[in-house]
């Protein structure tokens, strides 16, 4: 067992980006190529662990930090070096739950289903399992013969990040996801939002999220919205390009940008739009990485959105693919 052995939780196309985030958070580090894949960075380091656990919110494009309490190469089945080092790493006062995760495996069997045998063995030693809100959390990644077993204590998943989310009912785009995301990592206080405009808002994925915490907003985009939203009380189409809208002295408490154009041109809409909103209003926008070098675009954004915005954050969330997602409030 490696000392010091993680997951660094980020997406393949930005592996690269992650990296130079990690060798400014915490010096020198081991990668160990087999136990990484398109998902994650396995390396190992002698820093201190509370530091590299909360790498995740100073980071652009790491999303998480999993610790790793056993590695065993080797591995296609549920073998009992698994169960034991789970069971030695459990309290027996303390509920658990197990959750795996299947890369290329060749197990031929479901995650779902392996958890449950995984589960049932360490129940049969007198151990008790809460799925619901268990006391300790593990992970057992079956990764191309390898199996990584992972500890979380009470810190929510990492793994399967998407489950949630992706329960939204009824949903109108992806962009969705994108959205209820952005909320949740930064915070934002909706209670306080009752006006938004929605800038590149067809299908109206991003509408139909905030439209439905009881927020008034305010769509613009030349194309349809989707049917869904055409009745509601709660929203307002403009059926123009955002380029040719004036909306004079409205204010609004949210913008909200999703916009399929570079990152320079995204953020100039905000801009624009800047002035139609109050004092501390929170912005999302989405940056389109797609060509040129990232750390440019995010140079280029930043320096053009700090003319009218403060506490400007970055992050590459789950459910961005070539895009990151930019959190700003009006000065």
């Amino acid at each position: 067992m490696k000392t010091g052995f993680y997951l660094f939780f980020a997406d393949k196309r930005f592996h690269s980006m992650a990296r130079r985030e990690l060798v400014r958070a915490i010096g020198r580090f081991k990668e160990y190529k087999k136990y990484s894949s398109d998902s994650f960075l396995a390396a190992s380091t002698s820093s201190n662990s509370r530091s590299i656990l909360s790498i995740p919110g100073k980071s652009i494009f790491i999303n998480a930090v999993v610790p790793v309490i056993g590695a065993f190469p080797n591995l296609r089945s549920v073998d009992r070096k698994i169960i034991r080092c789970i069971e030695s790493n459990l309290d027996k006062k303390a509920t658990f739950k197990v959750e795996v995760l299947h890369i290329n495996s060749g197990m031929g069997e479901s995650a779902k289903t392996t958890e449950v045998r995984i589960g049932q063995a360490i129940e049969k030693h007198g151990f008790v399992a809460d799925l619901a809100s268990p006391d300790t959390m593990f992970y057992a990644v079956f990764l191309a013969g390898n199996v990584l077993v992972c500890r979380l204590g009470n810190v929510a998943p990492a793994l399967d990040a998407f489950r949630r989310f992706n329960n939204i009912k009824g949903k109108v785009s992806r962009a969705e996801y994108k959205l209820v995301e952005a909320i949740e990592h930064f915070k934002v206080n909706t209670s306080e939002i009752k006006s938004a405009l929605d800038i590149g808002a067809a299908p109206g994925g991003w509408t139909k999220v905030i439209s439905k915490m009881g927020v008034h907003v305010t769509a613009i985009d030349s194309a349809k919205l989707d049917r869904s939203l055409l009745s509601s009380k709660m929203v307002t189409h403009i059926r123009k390009k955002a380029s040719s809208v004036n909306l004079g002295a409205k204010r609004f408490d949210m913008l909200l940008v999703d916009t399929n154009t570079d990152p320079e041109t995204s953020a100039n809409v905000a801009i624009k739009f800047s002035r139609n909103l109050v004092k501390g209003a929170p912005l999302v926008l989405t940056i389109k990485l797609v060509g040129g070098s990232i750390r440019r675009h995010i140079r280029t954004v930043h320096g053009i959105l700090k003319k009218d915005y403060s506490s400007i954050k970055l992050k590459k969330l789950q459910h961005n693919r070539m895009e990151i997602t930019c959190f700003a409030l009006k000065r």
